[in-house]
């Protein structure tokens, strides 16, 4: 349900008391965004997300021989750190 999936999203973005201020205040808006999103288009961002936990780049940082500013967050959990 496009209301269920508001809040996890948004639980998924942000600190739980955050989250939940977040959902109070513009829960409605997100569920109808949510809603007029097709399966297909739902369905193939989370395959884009698998593919990228699986083969994304984060396994080969420590190639990268320029110098470069890496920024992640320590408490993602859709894109979590990658410590090797």
């Amino acid at each position: 349900m496009p209301h269920e999936q508001a809040r996890r999203l948004l639980s998924l973005l942000f600190p739980s008391d955050i989250a939940e201020s977040f959902y109070r205040e513009y829960g409605d808006i997100v569920a109808a965004a949510r809603a007029q999103l097709s399966p297909d288009l739902v369905n193939r961002q989370a395959a884009a997300m698998d593919e990228w936990h699986r083969n994304g780049v984060g396994g080969r940082l420590r190639e990268i021989i320029a110098p470069v500013l890496i920024a992640t967050g320590s408490e993602d959990v859709v894109i979590p750190l990658l410590m090797h």
